[in-house]
């Protein structure tokens, strides 16, 4: 088999360094089309030489996708309006979303999760931006404090930017056990 690039390296003012065909020959092809900003605005899976699937991408003015077309599905997302950056919503074809909430803008990381049938996840974080709880449905709805649970111990991580790089010399991550609600599953690392 022989493999076949060609890499798309200018686009106006900006440098990328996106394929805009791989193929293997007999095998597979792929190619893309790359806007003026360096953005891909579509890729195509080359079946046999005169046709394609095609899936192309559209953008806000911050560079976030902001839908996905395929041939069988549209995929729809939307963002957070503080930073502009923070997915907060993902729509199928069928209007049915998941939605992404309360972010901790310091980490970029969101604290609720509510998938597409409603099901919500909890995340609570410690000032490092490590998980310190989840929490599931099921224990949401039975209001109980967590699904996994994280413990630190030892040395704290050093501040960011420090040249000092401190580890953690040891997690322990507890399960919650429905059947056995007051002895967690423990696994310490």
């Amino acid at each position: 088999m022989k493999l076949n690039r060609n890499i798309l390296v200018i686009c106006g003012n900006y440098r990328v360094g996106v394929p805009k065909c791989v193929e293997i020959a007999g095998c597979r092809k792929r190619t893309t089309e790359i806007d003026n900003m360096g953005r891909i605005t579509a890729f195509r899976d080359w079946y046999d030489n005169t046709h394609y699937l095609a899936t192309t991408l559209q953008y806000d003015q911050y560079g976030n996708v902001t839908a996905m077309r395929s041939p069988n599905t549209t995929t729809y997302f939307a963002y957070d309006s503080i930073a502009n950056t923070y997915p907060t919503a993902v729509t199928d074809t069928f209007g049915i979303a998941s939605y992404m909430q309360d972010y901790d803008y310091r980490f970029g990381v969101p604290r609720t999760i509510v998938d597409r049938a409603g099901n919500r996840m909890e995340y609570t974080l410690d000032a490092w931006g490590r998980t310190l709880t989840i929490r599931g449905p099921k224990e949401i709805a039975a209001n109980q404090p967590y699904t996994i649970r994280h413990s630190y111990f030892g040395r704290e991580p050093a501040p960011a930017g420090s040249a000092n790089q401190r580890a953690v010399s040891m997690t322990m991550t507890e399960h919650y056990d429905p059947q056995h609600p007051g002895n967690s599953i423990k696994v310490r690392t």
